[in-house]
């Protein structure tokens, strides 16, 4: 069974089907063996080690909590003497059992370890100042969702309720896509910009100076509507691009897996030059070794999926190193997922390997992650006028050089 990680829920219908397989002999492969909390692996060793056995002593009825209990650390809240509520920390205890029980079940093997030659991989970020209206929406978003939700919902909220509950309520998505794709707002959403903003007219740029050069390129993001807004720039500017949305009318959905298939076979037979795509859609179970460059705009919550994603370019028999350019726009939410992603990095492989247990994953508090973005907003910042950035999108796609295009504002590094 590949991308075994799949099978880690309690109750989807994949992890239940594949449970419910009755063979004699079994082999669980996946990229992402435990993908943020130790419980999460329970269900990939209890299929692989069986139910109750002496290599796995947890049953299926009540092993997991068990499992839970041995090896994660869990925190329990009382009031007045009794249990209120606990939660699973992102932590392990128990680890030397912990180590025991895994070692002689799991085989481990990164990429490096292989004795193959691997291509390196090659991060750039790519800065770029809001668009004036994109700044003055990100900004509306960032004050003005209280009342935006009162007006446009049915709720016994008060407006202290709505702040303290923003995280939850949505604004977190208002703000990824203020600062992506400001014009692919919800219909009932009070602020918009164009969606010709400096980010677009990066992601666009990179993609066309990667084309020249000879590469192919898969951009990713984890808003949908992003692969057709820069497919249809790439294709107007001569370069051909294919992206897995289907439109249908004003409704969007991606393309069924299938359909993505044959995209994702094409695009390796040199059909396109760049290929657009949701980050969650196929950061599994596809090869993309012939693009040599990949895009990211629109960071995802989780560092696993980004590194699955960098992973389908990015493998053993990639023949040209691999540059990964990512997308940010300065004072957004952006550099905050950034910097989120880079520091899980170093915990990615959590309960695996023994230098990782130096530094702790710290839990992630959604409220307070967006509590700082609104602490550390500047009002005063570098912004460039949505009619400049359209100007310059016209240039490339009436095929102007792109040291002309290219703007100061830009910085690679």
């Amino acid at each position: 069974v590949d991308e075994g990680t799949k099978i880690k829920a309690d109750d989807s219908l994949t992890s239940l089907a594949v449970r419910g397989l009755r063979c004699k002999h079994k082999l669980l492969l996946t990229g992402t063996p435990v993908r943020n909390y130790i419980p999460d692996a329970f269900w990939l060793l209890w299929w692989g080690l069986g139910n109750n056995t002496p290599r796995f002593p947890f049953d299926y009825q009540n092993g997991k909590t068990k499992f839970t209990q041995d090896f994660a650390v869990i925190e329990s809240i009382y009031k007045q003497g009794k249990k209120a509520r606990e939660r699973v920390l992102p932590e392990v205890t128990n680890l030397a059992i912990l180590w025991r029980l895994l070692a002689s079940s799991i085989i481990r093997r990164r990429k490096e370890e292989t004795g193959e030659n691997l291509v390196p991989r090659i991060f750039h970020e790519i800065r770029v100042p809001f668009g004036t209206e994109q700044r003055q929406q990100y900004k509306n978003w960032l004050n003005g969702f209280p009342d935006w939700y009162l007006a446009t919902h049915e709720t016994d909220m008060g407006m202290a309720m709505v702040e303290r509950m923003s995280a939850i309520l949505g604004l977190y998505w208002k703000l990824q896509f203020a600062a992506t794709l400001p014009d692919c707002q919800s219909d009932d959403s009070w602020w918009r910009s164009p969606n010709a903003s400096p980010k677009i007219l990066a992601v666009v740029q990179q993609a066309i100076e990667c084309v020249k050069r000879g590469e192919q390129v898969v951009i990713f993001s984890s808003l949908m509507e992003h692969g057709p807004v820069v497919a249809n720039y790439l294709n107007e500017a001569g370069i051909s691009a294919c992206h897995i949305v289907k439109e249908s009318g004003d409704n969007l959905s991606t393309k069924n897996p299938g359909e993505r298939a044959d995209l994702v076979k094409d695009f390796r037979k040199g059909a396109f030059s760049v290929l657009c795509t949701g980050i969650n859609a196929m950061s599994l179970g596809h090869n993309l070794d012939n693009a040599s460059s990949v895009i990211v705009s629109g960071l995802p919550w989780d560092y696993a999926t980004f590194d699955q994603a960098i992973a389908r370019a990015h493998r053993l028999t990639s023949k040209r190193e691999v540059h990964i350019y990512v997308a940010l726009v300065s004072g957004s939410i952006d550099e905050k997922m950034w910097d989120l992603i880079k520091d899980k990095e170093a915990a990615a492989s959590l309960a695996l390997d023994g230098r990782l247990f130096e530094q702790e994953e710290q839990e992630i508090d959604l409220q307070k992650f967006l509590d700082e973005i609104k602490e550390n907003w500047r009002e005063d910042g570098v912004t460039v006028e949505e009619s400049e950035v359209e100007d310059r999108l016209d240039a490339l796609i009436s095929g102007a050089p792109l040291e002309e295009v290219r703007k100061a504002y830009e910085t690679v590094s």
